[in-house]
């Protein structure tokens, strides 16, 4: 298909998309439920592998995740993989998970293959429950997958589990994801894709160009898939970045979601010297305001996100040119989607109480892009509850590769032990106030790994951390009164989001 042709699906897809947050809070259920009501569905596909096995582990074997394992090409495997980490009835409590294979440990293949299952079947389940609310006609939005670009090397396999599933767009941000359209068009004729891995020197002043690729031809079985090139929506928060992006037709996207600093999980940082309030939050300029009049001109389709997720904003929306809005943090408050109930409930609870806090923190991610952080009792918020963890990195899914004379590249995390970072070239100083973002997020979804703290014999599972945006309590409010109960759905939600709209039409047809 024609770049023109997916642009134009693009431009007729819903007014609102569902947003794309891992880990594994925008699941299949909340994707589906979204598609099955009028919204773009979103799964995330970040810590993907790790996820799947270990909702394996916990007995998770429903009608919609059996259909979609049956559907994978590569049946042989499906049954190795069920046979390594499905526990019939779950595991017992108490019980570590497994561990998954990762990148950049001399098991890329075997991460790379699980990756790929991983990624297709989270995309596939997601489909197969939005058709059964759908029913006989399946007249449901579109359900895309959304990745991080920082997180670079499970890039080509995730794209390509993706594919295989049929997803209907690829949306990535956090990080220039100008390779990403090339790579679509080699996978969709099952051919080697490549997408950059940046690697810097020892010393951290310079940086080195390379690539990871997957080549298709590895997986003979899987290679009789029909595959078809799906959109690629960016996500962007500079006028700058979506210029750059769109003057080679070989780098540019089929559409863009604008996200502000207002929104939930990763920011882009402050253009120019970074300047910080008396909480540390990084402090916006002007510089940072997008004009969407440069978006109009460009001709292609663009959302909204970050401070437009209520009634009010999907209105604002439109009359600035926008073809809708992404919104991210309601739906993850919302019953359907991946967040463990307990603290979700809680959360909901502290933000109709009006106690609900949420700062910017410039120093939480080790990627150096600021990172929201609700303030929970009992959560990686806690400074107490942080230095009782013990600092450990067997995700690397936000490391920085480093070029150690001729050999392969080492992988360091500032949130690792201190230790093992400076041994690794690492600046102490880069480690103070970095928070573990991929163990904390896996317990924000009841997904937490089981360990020892500091100073304790007794097991406990890792501590969470919440990401929402700013809005979220005021979203919070207001959703609950509009549907009468503060467990809504995210049907509630599109109900909600769209109701301006609606009593706009309304008093327009009075007038």
């Amino acid at each position: 298909m024609s770049a023109e042709n997916l642009t134009e699906q693009v431009r007729n897809y819903p007014d609102i998309f569902q947003g794309g947050m891992g880990v594994a809070i925008s699941n299949w259920r909340l994707a589906g439920e979204s598609a099955a009501n009028g919204a773009v569905g979103i799964v995330s596909g970040a810590a993907i592998a790790t996820v799947f096995c270990r909702r394996l582990q916990n007995g998770e074997m429903d009608s919609c995740l059996q259909q979609a394992l049956a559907g994978f090409g590569d049946q042989q495997y499906v049954a190795e993989t069920l046979d390594k980490y499905y526990i019939e009835g779950g595991r017992r409590p108490q019980q570590p998970y497994l561990t998954t294979p990762v990148f950049g440990k001399r098991n890329d293949s075997l991460a790379e293959r699980l990756n790929v299952l991983a990624t297709y079947t989270e995309v596939r389940r997601a489909q197969i429950y939005a058709d059964s609310l759908t029913g006989p006609d399946r007249s449901r939005s579109p359900i895309g997958i959304n990745f991080l670009t920082k997180v670079e090397p499970p890039t080509p396999s995730s794209l390509y589990g993706a594919m295989l599933a049929g997803a209907e767009f690829i949306i990535m941000g956090a990080g220039i994801p100008a390779d990403i359209p090339q790579a679509l068009e080699n996978l969709s004729r099952h051919e080697e894709a490549a997408t950059p891995l940046n690697i810097v020197g020892a010393s951290g002043s310079s940086s080195l160009k390379h690539k990871v690729t997957i080549d298709p031809r590895n997986y003979p079985k899987l290679a009789e898939m029909p595959l078809t090139r799906p959109p690629f929506i960016a996500i962007v928060a500079s006028n700058s970045l979506a210029k750059f992006l769109s003057k080679e037709p070989q780098t540019a996207p089929n559409g863009f979601v604008i996200e502000g600093p207002t929104a939930g999980g990763h920011n882009a940082p402050p253009r120019g010297a970074l300047q910080v309030d008396e909480l540390g939050q990084p402090i916006y300029g002007y510089r940072d305001i997008v004009d969407t009049a440069d978006f109009i001109k460009g001709g292609l389709p663009f959302w909204l996100a970050g401070g437009y997720g209520t009634p009010e904003g999907l209105i604002r929306a439109k009359q600035e040119g926008a073809n809708g809005i992404q919104v991210g943090s309601i739906f993850a408050l919302c019953r359907d989607s991946g967040m463990a109930p307990d603290w979700r409930d809680k959360i909901v609870d502290l933000a109709l109480k009006n106690e609900l806090t949420i700062v910017t923190s410039a120093r939480a991610s080790s990627t150096g892009y600021p990172f929201k952080i609700a303030q929970i009792a009992g959560s990686l918020s806690e400074d107490e509850v942080n230095n009782l963890r013990r600092r450990v990195c067997d995700q690397q899914l936000l490391t920085e590769a480093v070029q150690v004379k001729d050999g392969p590249p080492i992988y360091r995390c500032s949130a690792e032990p201190v230790e093992h970072y400076v041994r690794k070239f690492g600046k102490v100083a880069d480690t103070v106030g970095r928070l573990c973002l991929c163990n904390g997020l896996l317990a924000t979804a009841g997904l937490g790994q089981i360990r020892r703290r500091n100073g304790s014999d007794e097991p406990v599972e890792e501590p969470p951390l919440f990401t929402p945006g700013d809005g979220a309590k005021e979203a919070v409010q207001r959703m609950a009164r509009y549907a009468g109960n503060a467990r809504f759905s995210a049907k509630d939600v599109i109900s909600w989001l769209r109701s301006g709209i609606n009593l706009a039409a309304i008093n327009i047809a009075k007038s």
